[in-house]
């Protein structure tokens, strides 16, 4: 299959696509987009052979929610993320440019499925968006920094929001809460990424917590948790049960 550059406006949304994403997490991803486009080309867009998405759709609509930013919008929202700030002064350069030529031609990186048969394209459109593995905390505590697992879309333990009283507050750009999101639609997201999980299409509870946190921070954790912490995941009875026993 050979990956192809073609104007946006031909692609074609998948109305039957059963996968959705709340505004905070899609803010996410277009801000995720604007500051490594190179990701798009790693990543095209999968079509059925008429334009219509077969995976990809969230990309697809972040991509229409650039093409109708001014190139003084695109460069501005730029300027509020950490990942635009960390770049040297080219690589901001560079990434103003390609976007304000992007905009002047909104284009996509598309893949086509066309040889895919109609119950193999439906396969697809589910099996894409299936996540069978999970990610082991304690390895993204120590090699990765959690504010930029934040920004990249990873839903990490943020102890700055959590002394503040903020319940289940996960990290966003530049270490605050988005003013996207309502407090009360981030609690109800929260809440249910933590009464629920998907494991290979069956809904299964969970009833565990995994908290990510780096070395420095585990004094600050034991004492808001009162326990004393001996490994990454705890059930929430064990955490009821062990409080301030140590």
């Amino acid at each position: 299959m050979q990956t192809e550059q073609i104007k946006l406006s031909r692609i074609r949304s998948n109305t039957g696509n059963p996968r959705t994403i709340t505004s905070d997490r899609f803010n996410r991803l277009v801000d995720s987009i604007l500051v490594f486009p190179k990701m798009l080309e790693l990543r095209p867009i999968v079509h059925d052979g008429k334009f219509t998405v077969l995976g990809g759709n969230q990309r697809r609509q972040a991509l229409v929610t650039i093409s109708k930013m001014t190139p003084e919008q695109l460069a501005q929202r730029l300027s509020t993320l950490d990942d635009y700030r960390r770049k040297t002064e080219g690589e901001r350069r560079w990434l103003v440019e390609w976007w304000g030529n992007w905009l002047g031609n909104p284009f996509a990186y598309v893949v086509s499925a066309a040889d895919l048969s109609g119950e193999e394209r439906r396969q697809f459109v589910i099996k894409d968006n299936v996540s069978y593995g999970s990610w082991d905390y304690d390895m993204l505590a120590n090699a990765w920094d959690s504010t930029k697992l934040g920004d990249w879309g990873v839903n990490v333990w943020d102890s700055s929001k959590a002394v503040q009283g903020a319940p289940g507050a996960t990290n966003e750009p530049g270490g605050k809460t988005s003013d996207r999101q309502s407090g009360s639609e981030r609690r109800k997201e929260n809440e249910k990424e933590q009464e629920q999980a998907t494991v290979g299409g069956d809904r299964a509870t969970m009833d565990s917590l995994t908290i990510a946190y780096r070395p420095e921070q585990r004094d600050e954790l034991e004492r808001m948790l009162g326990i004393r912490i001996r490994k990454s995941a705890y059930t929430f009875n064990e955490i009821r049960n062990n409080q301030h026993k140590d």
